[in-house]
């Protein structure tokens, strides 16, 4: 993965430092905002792969950043809510404002890292798009996916079929 690049809007300096360290030498690229006015001006005005929001910011809070970036501008990047509110009213206050992903501090810095990669990852669509061979007792089987999300499978009443091809290996 090259070329990450986020948003960290996060109001307590030290930890700010901590989190861009950890990201900078995964090779993340990060910009950062001590406030919630400026953090939303750069999440808007900027293309970044994630956002990773603090909740509890001075002028604009976390929630109200992530709704404006999804509502408003319309935006898809994905977004991880970092904070110290962990009361599950909290999460579903995050995950219904619109984050990907929502962290407890205190936190591994490493987990940031690897949650931040994996978030950039689904969102660019890098994964492994290859079939997927299965040995049987049966013969191999080779599974390979739909490769389009517009494709839908409907079957026909009173029939079931996996949502992939199976192909014996000799027909590959």
């Amino acid at each position: 993965m090259n070329n990450i690049t986020v948003l960290l809007v996060e109001d307590h300096l030290s930890l700010a430092e901590t989190v861009t360290d950890f990201l900078e030498l995964a090779e993340i690229t990060v910009d950062y905002a001590a406030d919630g006015i400026t953090g939303l001006h750069l999440a808007v005005t900027n293309h970044y792969d994630a956002l990773i929001l603090d909740v509890m910011l001075p002028g604009i809070e976390g929630f109200e950043i992530c709704q404006k970036v999804r509502k408003e501008a319309r935006s898809d990047v994905p977004i991880i809510m970092l904070t110290a509110r962990d009361q599950i009213d909290d999460k579903i206050t995050g995950f219904d404002s619109g984050a990907d992903d929502y962290l407890v501090k205190p936190f591994n810095p490493d987990e940031l890292v690897a949650r931040v990669k994996s978030l950039v990852r689904r969102h660019r669509g890098e994964f492994d798009q290859s079939a997927l061979h299965v040995p049987s007792r049966y013969g191999s089987f080779l599974f390979q996916p739909f490769t389009s999300r517009r494709q839908q499978w409907r079957p026909a009443a009173g029939e079931f079929r996996p949502h992939c091809r199976l192909y014996s290996q000799s027909q590959s």
